[in-house]
């Protein structure tokens, strides 16, 4: 059985817009726990910069709508200076490891035909928990895996991870709408008609347990959303 018939039908249970639904009234609860961040907040997005609490990523990784051998757990995330910071748990191929890992989104694309993100993962670590002898395991300790090179490592898997449209060296860039249970979902699809004008990250920080997004537009995003607003009007 291949890892992608494993990790389809979890998959497929995957409702994203209660899920988000669920997480935004997460982070709003958070935001009203934590009152003294708003006045930030409010000037951060009149800059276009858009803050997202922590906590949202949290009640995500808490709230995994699926369990299995390959679903995470123990999920921690931090800021890091312009990353994020994950440890978690999982079991793969008959053994357990505790990971940890830093991810940096450096570019964020979305349009009406793709959603691609663009990752640098750093500081990848696997460590076997409990029974040792697991063919994947005996791998690790050989030194044979490169972790320090994570993309490198997915173009060597036998088959194709659903989403990810490259990865080399420590760059791997996904697209949501590569990903099936995305893709034909009509509720994500009317969400991100409404991004249709070309949004870039230029920076990305953590501030005050926030993740702030940096955004600038293109002049044809721009074009677009005075367009649509005529048209509404």
């Amino acid at each position: 059985m291949s890892l992608f018939s494993k990790i389809e039908p979890l998959l497929s249970t995957f409702s994203p817009e209660s899920s988000v639904r669920a997480a935004v009234e997460s982070a709003g609860r958070y935001t009203l726990d934590n009152l003294n961040l708003i006045p930030s907040m409010s000037k951060q997005v009149s800059k276009l910069q858009i803050p997202i609490p922590l906590d949202m990523f949290r009640w995500f990784a808490t709230n995994i709508p699926f369990k299995g051998p390959l679903v995470p757990s123990d999920i921690t995330i931090e800021g890091d200076d312009q990353a994020v910071r994950i440890t978690s748990t999982l079991t793969f191929m008959g053994a357990i490891f505790h990971t940890k890992l830093r991810i940096k989104v450096t570019d964020l694309i979305i349009d009406n035909d793709q959603c691609r993100i663009a990752l640098y993962i750093d500081e990848v670590d696997l460590n076997v928990q409990g029974d040792a002898n697991a063919p994947i395991a005996m791998l690790l300790k050989s030194g044979s895996l490169d972790l320090s090179k994570p993309g490198n490592i997915l173009n060597f898997l036998p088959i194709k991870i659903p989403g990810v449209v490259s990865a080399k060296n420590n760059d791997i860039t996904v697209d949501l709408f590569k990903i099936p249970v995305i893709a034909t979902n009509d509720v994500v699809r009317k969400i991100m008609s409404l991004l249709t004008p070309v949004i870039n990250i230029s920076a990305i920080y953590v501030e005050e347990d926030m993740l702030v997004f940096s955004l600038r537009t293109t002049p044809l995003g721009v074009t677009r959303i005075f367009s649509s607003l005529r048209m509404t009007s």
